[in-house]
């Protein structure tokens, strides 16, 4: 079953989540890359699809959890 738009991806063969690779650079910098070649559709939309973003709230989430856990300051 397909997601609904604005939602994450729906899981169905396991491909994108597969092609998600996290690099630590620091212990407060990571570099994250997906392989899958239709990450950025899922992500950003087209102008067929509604954007079903996946990992610009794992971000916000991570950066919330720094910030509650005093790792991080707010910018504002």
């Amino acid at each position: 079953m397909a997601s609904a738009p604005g939602q994450p991806p729906a899981m169905d063969t396991g491909n994108l989540t597969n092609s998600i690779n996290m690099q630590m650079i620091s212990p407060l910098q990571g570099r994250v890359s997906i392989n899958a070649e239709y990450a950025a559709y899922l992500e950003y939309g087209t102008v067929r699809m509604a954007a079903r973003p996946y990992l610009q709230p794992a971000i916000d989430q991570t950066r919330q959890d720094f910030l509650a856990a005093g790792i991080l300051r707010s910018a504002r």
